[in-house]
């Protein structure tokens, strides 16, 4: 791709701690079977103090057993411990969200479903990441190449449900606030 069509130019920023975070989760569950058909992805990302958004892992489906997809959900929520999970709902993927309500039960492990009907295509939701990205807001961890590829490839990847996940997750993240930082004040200040 040349760099004047690049949308998500280098450098790629990355981050080093995902401690004092807000955990997210995002799924789409991408139903259509065909060989040309989008991927099936579970990310995880988080917000840190700095209100950075940053990609922690993801798994991409090429085949789409609901069991294994479900699972690794639960082991990311479980991992870092998702407040939020945004579900996209769009052409019959509404089951999933009764489905990961009724698994949340059987496995006592909770955080809030967000179903997401995404009315903007995918390129309104990715290009939405760019400022974030450009003003150094984003931040991906080290060795995920494959959604590193999909953000320096972007518009003219073909395949772009890594990056769109992320997009998801910038959808339900809520910024770090009520948390004031420490702050020395010498006693003849106070």
């Amino acid at each position: 791709i040349s760099e004047e069509d690049q949308q998500f130019k280098p450098p790629v920023r990355y981050w080093t701690s995902i401690e004092d975070s807000y955990h997210y989760g995002s799924f789409d569950p991408a139903t259509s079977e065909r060989d040309t058909a989008c991927e099936a992805v579970v990310f995880s990302g988080a917000m840190n103090r700095a209100n950075q958004l940053l990609a922690v892992e993801y798994k991409a489906f090429q085949k789409k057993d609901p069991t294994e997809m479900i699972s690794k959900m639960f082991d990311f929520a479980q991992k870092y411990r998702w407040r939020k999970l945004a579900i996209e709902t769009n052409g019959g993927q509404e089951v999933y969200v009764k489905l990961i309500a009724e698994e949340q039960r059987k496995r006592n492990v909770f955080c809030e479903i967000v179903p997401l009907r995404h009315i903007k295509d995918k390129f309104s939701r990715i290009i939405a990441l760019q400022p974030r990205h450009e003003s150094g807001n984003l931040l991906l961890k080290q060795g995920i190449t494959e959604l590193e590829d999909q953000l320096l490839r972007f518009p003219v990847s073909s395949k772009l449900d890594i990056v769109d996940s992320l997009a998801m997750i910038q959808e339900i993240a809520e910024p770090f606030i009520g948390m004031k930082p420490r702050v020395y004040v010498p006693r003849e200040f106070r």
